[in-house]
């Protein structure tokens, strides 16, 4: 906004102030009235999730308790097999789920070994290391996998992933946080420990912005703006104001001024707490407009008026939320859709076809019969009383005639089709719910068919992949490079290497490139260990034959020993080449230092070795 000058929140006077929060509550209540039809489809997927039936309208008004009333699982099953394929495909087991290219920089390089002469990586004492590219990507490997082990990341991503099938979008925001204040979890962690986290939100009470440069991605006027709503005790809220003070940016005064909620809103004693994060332009009645970029304010909603009571500029230069779809339907929506929302139609009327049947199987099993009510036998009894070796005085039983009503066989067929249209629409086959094969389908017939069934679903992790879980490594990224000022000791779990480093924030390149590849990292180590081996098994063929042309090639086999090893995600496999016996006397097999001390070999510099 080159016409609007930027402000800060000392240069806001008492009406500044109630003009933003009067905007942000107004916005909030816009957005949310434009997404009404949204909502109704949420709370319909919830229901049908819960398996609440509808309550069924009887033209006759009557209520009739025989008949039957449940909601079928179908949305369930579809949501449970949908959320196990994509666990399995996002994050296999025995794989990386992501890889990492860092950047290696000559500063960095110069830092990093320089710091090695005072800060000492592994133990205690300063070995000088050498940095190679393997190396600095283990790093930053080892400082995100780190934070990821202090609480359930995986878990969190798939509630993440959850809301996105369920309601066609998903919310998470990266933040910094105290871990052993995060979750119930524990972790074996001890004191504070603040990093970053991915916290999964409901898209319920998050309000994504649908203004035009918004949606269209122009990025020109201003960056997006998202608005979460809570509900908070305002004794809850005064205390934690007191606690942060203002230089956490806790406004007491405006506090002070709330109402809280009554009674007719079920929140007796609360206050509508509604946070923007974002670039905020709230138009002035006189003069310039005002121009808040990227700022964190929370506005508390009451009986009175709306309040201003937290401002902050955002701590991080970066938006904190990452926004998921399954699928986008209309560039101009910022919301998505999903196979459940797709779904709501057939599940009822799978759901009212299978009553009927049943109802139908019902009065077919127990039919209403007819009789004669001439006969004073049956009239007495209010008619004949049916139940096995039953006794009918009667003159004419032959007028005691069962009633059909239902045609069950049409009512069966009705309910396959909706059962066969659903599968089609969502995807939800036999094979990916784990069904055994049918007699007549072959082996390879039951896999592709799973496979075809789980295209969708792959090519939803793949956007999940290269959108939300990207950023979200980027975003956890900046955060550690802020706030792991002081070497801690971190477990090392990638690369092959398993032991304790002593990592700081300065040990880490400046700069990386994040690469999530979920399931299709395993057949790309499948694949690359293969070609290598083709590559190894070419240039043998190759010697061999220039060797009958007496031509001479050298090739390295200790060097493609070491390759292959590396490749398979083994490093320092030094140690398997050779043995005790080719060592010189005096050193160990994993010894870098010559016997006299004076250094191996005109390489001082010392590998990086796992504990």
């Amino acid at each position: 906004m080159p016409d609007t000058p930027k402000q800060t929140k000392d240069a806001l006077n008492a009406a500044d102030l109630k003009a933003l929060a009067e905007f942000i509550k107004d916005e909030k209540e816009r957005r949310k009235e434009a997404r009404h039809h949204k909502e109704q489809q949420w709370a319909e997927v919830d229901r049908q999730l819960r398996m609440e039936p509808k309550p069924r309208v009887i033209v006759s008004g009557d209520k009739n308790d025989w008949f039957p009333n449940i909601e079928l699982p179908l949305q369930f099953d579809t949501l449970e097999v949908t959320a196990a394929d994509v666990k399995r495909l996002a994050f296999p087991r025995g794989t990386e789920w992501y890889d990492v290219n860092a950047e290696l920089s000559d500063e960095y390089i110069e830092r990093f070994e320089k710091r090695r002469e005072t800060k000492p990586l592994i133990g205690s004492q300063p070995i000088p290391a050498k940095l190679d590219q393997e190396t600095a990507n283990t790093l930053v490997k080892t400082a995100i996998d780190h934070y990821h082990r202090l609480f359930d990341f995986r878990a969190n991503v798939i509630s993440f992933a959850i809301e996105a099938i369920k309601y066609g979008s998903a919310v998470a925001r990266v933040r910094e946080v105290n871990h052993p204040d995060l979750s119930n979890d524990y972790r074996g962690v001890k004191g504070d420990v603040r990093g970053p986290a991915m916290i999964p939100c409901s898209i319920k009470n998050t309000y994504l912005d649908d203004s035009p440069h918004s949606v269209m991605h122009e990025g020109i006027s201003s960056a997006p703006s998202t608005i979460r709503t809570s509900f908070q005790h305002l004794e809850k809220l005064t205390k934690a104001a007191r606690m942060g003070g203002s230089k956490r940016g806790w406004m007491i005064g405006q506090i002070k001024e709330l109402e809280p909620l009554g009674d007719q809103d079920a929140k007796k004693g609360h206050v509508e707490l509604l946070e923007w994060e974002g670039d905020l332009i709230v138009p002035r009645k006189r003069g310039e407009s005002i121009f808040l970029p990227n700022v964190l304010v929370t506005v508390a909603v009451g009986n009175n008026a709306p309040r201003p009571v937290r401002f902050r500029e955002n701590p991080v230069p970066f938006h904190s939320y990452a926004i998921g779809h399954y699928m986008r339907e209309n560039l101009q929506d910022v919301y998505g859709t999903s196979p459940l929302i797709k779904g709501l139609g057939l599940q009822e009327a799978a759901s009212l076809v299978f009553n009927s049947l049943m109802a139908a199987g019902a009065l077919n099993a127990e039919p209403p019969v007819a009789y004669d009510v001439q006969d004073t036998q049956f009239a007495g009894d209010s008619g004949p009383d049916i139940h096995p070796n039953a006794l009918w005085p009667s003159d004419a039983p032959d007028k005691i005639i069962p009633q059909k009503i239902g045609d069950i066989d049409a009512l069966l067929n009705v309910y396959i089709a909706l059962l066969k249209q659903y599968e089609d629409l969502t995807g939800n086959t036999e094979a990916r719910r784990g069904d055994r094969a049918r007699s007549h389908t072959s082996a390879t017939g039951a896999d592709i068919e799973a496979a075809q069934g789980i295209v969708r679903v792959q090519d939803f992790v793949n956007d999940l992949e290269l959108g939300p879980l990207t950023s979200i490594l980027y975003m956890e990224y900046a955060i550690i490079k802020d706030v792991m000022k002081r070497p801690q000791p971190v477990s090392v779990g990638s690369g092959g290497i398993e032991g304790w480093i002593n990592l700081a924030a300065a040990d880490l390149p400046d700069r990386s490139i994040f690469l999530v590849q979920g399931s299709s990292g395993q057949l790309n180590e499948r694949q690359r260990i293969a070609d290598f081996d083709g590559a190894n098994e070419f240039a043998l063929k190759v010697q061999a034959q220039a060797a009958q042309l007496d031509v001479e090639i050298n090739l390295n086999y200790e060097e493609q020993i070491l390759e292959r090893y590396r490749i398979a995600g083994i490093n320092n496999a030094q140690k398997f080449i050779g043995g005790n016996a080719a060592l010189p006397a005096g050193t160990t097999e994993q010894s870098t230092v010559s016997p006299d001390g004076q250094g191996n070999g005109g390489n001082e510099t010392a590998p990086i070795q796992a504990q």
